[in-house]
């Protein structure tokens, strides 16, 4: 998260920060650098305070644009010192089934790579993900994001299968359906969502790529021609639209 942050901030540096961020429409440079100062702020009192509910947490003022950039760096600063001194099993609040720091230290490293990335994009940059992280960031999103089934929802299984190969590893999922009402918040949900099962001798469709590319292709950041698909390329895009509700 460290080197991700700083990473994203060498990159602001070298444009304006009223330039747009093409992977993130309608938010500016500004307001991309606001929004991940405001993520580290959050979590960085959620873990300090071992807070269980953000319902009392208080969002911090936005500051004027030619303060961001030291805003950020302030705040990663702080929740990269706050992170170190905990340990991963801390129980703390995360919207995840998995309450403690751990998953806030996976998560972060992981928020500041994919808004590196953007905000590269933005400045013509190529971005490149080390393998081990990008591993990591693709089981991340398969397993939590467009995958997690919570105990109060149904999944029905319509059949289909997808292989991701990044060469060093590979993930097998199910496509299917799930539906129910979450009892935290009330929300109704009826949605297409893929799970990570045990391997697959012939998948519908095979994505393969280098950890980085499919790690960027599956959060939006690299474009298609990134990854190569082999069997049914629909299967791709449905996965890919999965990952564009569960990222919301």
């Amino acid at each position: 998260m460290n080197a991700e942050t700083d990473k994203l901030i060498a990159a602001a540096r070298t444009i304006a920060m009223t330039d747009p961020v093409p992977s993130a429409p309608g938010w500016s440079v500004a307001d991309l650098v606001w929004h991940l100062t405001r993520v580290q702020k959050f979590w960085a009192t959620i873990v300090a305070e071992r807070l269980m509910s953000p319902k009392d947490y208080q969002e911090p003022s936005r500051p004027d644009d030619g303060s961001l950039l030291d805003g950020l760096d302030a705040a990663k600063s702080s929740l990269v010192a706050i992170l170190s001194d905990t340990e991963p099993d801390l129980p703390c609040y995360t919207w995840s089934e998995e309450q403690n720091a751990g998953f806030v230290m996976r998560r972060q490293a992981h928020e500041a790579l994919i808004h590196r990335a953007d905000t590269e994009l933005a400045a013509g940059i190529d971005p490149v993900v080390a393998s081990r992280l990008a591993v990591d960031g693709i089981d991340e999103i398969l397993s939590i994001m467009i995958g997690a089934v919570p105990p109060w929802a149904t999944f029905t299984d319509s059949g289909r299968t997808i292989g991701i190969d990044a060469g060093q590893q590979r993930w097998d999922l199910l496509v299917g359906r799930m539906t129910g009402s979450s009892p935290n918040s009330g929300s109704d949900y009826d949605m297409d969502v893929a799970v990570v099962v045990d391997e697959v001798p012939q998948p519908d469709a095979v994505i393969s790529g280098t950890p980085g590319k499919l790690d960027l292709w599956l959060w939006g950041r690299a474009p298609g021609e990134a990854i190569d698909v082999a069997g049914e390329p629909a299967l791709a895009d449905l996965l890919r639209s999965i990952a564009v509700e569960a990222t919301q």
